[in-house]
């Protein structure tokens, strides 16, 4: 099913590339090319039809193809924030209920060999210097701990969206609803990447808020940005959750990074051109967490420059376009802020727990992008 809306999806850009920027266009062109080198890559290592296919929809690739196409004549905006809610409420239902345990993604690592940590219940302990992630973990529905980590991140993010746009009273509670669940659900993760980058974003946007001194509204959203950003520092501050954000280099989360950098490095240099195969012992910790590194040992060098072209150059193309509009005020200033955010985000995710939830990560970058160069349907 999904190769097949992706099929679709790639026909149907034909007919819609010229309501596109060329921006996007770009983009899709990239993402087609990086489709095409994965499925040459993993064929040539001499995987049947079914396994070179299942390397391509787990890289995720094909989603930010299919939502920019999607969204070419209509915002989606709204379907990704109820697909957002639906699951960092479910996660907070499967951490919370015991009788949900079916749904609980670590219930089946565990049947895999995998530790998992026994739970009992939802954690709401704020993480401090002494704290190891691995004491808390959850799965939740997810197959990895980061991935609800990744989730509730963007849940918070687009709860800030929320507050600093023009909402009504109604919205406005959602927007906390939105910072509260994704929370809970960080407090049972504790994934650093993504909330460092969080934190960042909220800084830059700071830096180009515009100020005009006969716009109230503008002064309240500006105070709100920056009582958000006293809160996080007294937070890091009282409650050391800098000291767990930034641990050092004794941090097992550290030192299996710099394992998984070397055994990257080696893997690229032992097979440059196509990468390496399943049969590849990448040991315990060895897999690297860098997803430049991740796609240029799995698949090639030039898999790995491709997708940082597009996640961390498409990206920062994105992120000075959503700046320029917040700087001279053309556009609703919470979605603009929204897309700054998912991009800081989905770097954070790249840099420290490669893709994890592909879905997210690529409709993540797509909103973003779509944010920043709105098809000429939607304008």
């Amino acid at each position: 099913m999904f190769l097949l809306i992706y099929g679709y999806c790639s026909l149907y850009y034909i007919k819609v590339r010229h309501t596109l920027a060329g921006s996007l266009n770009v983009a899709i062109i990239f993402c087609q090319v990086l489709s095409f080198y994965i499925l040459l890559s993993s064929f040539l290592k001499g995987y049947g039809p079914l396994e070179v296919l299942s390397f391509l929809v787990y890289s995720g690739v094909p989603v930010f193809v299919s939502w920019v196409v999607y969204s070419s004549q209509k915002d989606h905006a709204r379907g990704f924030l109820i697909f957002v809610f639906v699951q960092v409420f479910l996660a907070i239902l499967v951490l919370a209920f015991p009788g949900l345990e079916f749904l609980d993604g670590g219930k089946y690592k565990a049947l895999e060999g995998v530790y998992v940590l026994p739970r009992d219940g939802i954690s709401l302990d704020i993480p401090g210097v002494s704290t190891m992630k691995g004491d808390v973990g959850a799965y939740a529905q997810f197959h990895n701990p980061n991935a609800l980590g990744f989730y509730s991140v963007v849940s918070i993010a687009c709860g800030i969206a929320i507050l600093l746009g023009r909402a009504s009273a109604l919205k406005y509670i959602a927007g906390f609803v939105f910072i509260i669940l994704g929370g809970m659900a960080w407090l049972n993760a504790l994934t650093r990447g993504p909330m460092l980058l969080l934190i960042l974003a909220i800084g830059v946007i700071l830096l180009f808020y515009p100020i005009d001194k006969h716009r109230f509204g503008l002064h309240l959203k500006s105070l709100f940005l920056l009582l958000v950003a006293t809160l996080l520092v007294l937070a890091l501050m009282q409650f050391q959750i800098f000291a767990y954000l930034v641990p050092d280099s004794s941090s097992v989360s550290v030192s299996a990074r710099f394992i998984g950098y070397a055994r990257g490095v080696e893997a690229i240099f032992t097979y440059p051109l196509w990468g390496v195969g399943m049969d590849w012992e990448w040991g315990e910790l060895g897999y690297p967490h860098f997803i430049s590194l991740a796609f240029a040992a799995d698949f090639g060098i030039f898999a790995g420059v491709l997708i940082s072209l597009m996640i961390f150059g498409g990206g920062a193309v994105v992120v000075v376009e959503l700046l320029k509009k917040i700087s001279n005020r053309r556009g609703e200033f919470g979605s603009l802020a929204s897309g700054v955010f998912l991009v800081f985000i989905v770097w954070g995710v790249a840099s420290t727990n490669n893709i994890v939830s592909p879905i997210l990560f690529w409709i993540c970058l797509a909103q973003a992008s779509l944010l920043a160069f709105p098809s000429q349907y939607r304008r």
